[in-house]
């Protein structure tokens, strides 16, 4: 369903990547897509972030099982170059063929804005 999500969201997330790419006004963007997932771009950043960002709650529990821990156990992802995400949209069409479970997400579900 994340797969889903983010091509509903793609048109937005590539408005985002060009306007930082023209500098042609300031960019903070972040949206959910599901799963604790999100993707985002922002001024400084030379990628596109798609990562797992776990709740609150969860975040406690995880210090607390861990305190020694020096790294954040909850937050990890990727990150991709405006090149990559480019190159990724270019290959929806092949993915769908290869996973057509994928594919069928996209055309029953309507997601909100």
């Amino acid at each position: 369903m994340q797969w889903a999500k983010l091509l509903y969201f793609h048109d937005k997330i590539d408005n985002e990547v060009n306007a930082l790419v023209n500098i042609s006004r300031p960019v903070n963007f972040r949206v959910y897509i599901g799963g604790y997932c999100y993707v985002s771009v922002k001024d400084d950043w030379d990628y596109v972030q798609i990562f797992l960002c776990l709740p609150k709650w969860m975040k406690l529990f995880a210090n607390d099982m861990c305190p020694a821990c020096s790294y954040e156990p909850y937050h990890e992802g990727i990150s991709i170059s405006f090149n990559e995400w480019r190159r990724l949209l270019e290959f929806i069409p092949t993915i769908h063929e290869e996973y057509l479970e994928m594919a069928k997400h996209l055309l029953t579900r309507k997601w909100g804005a």
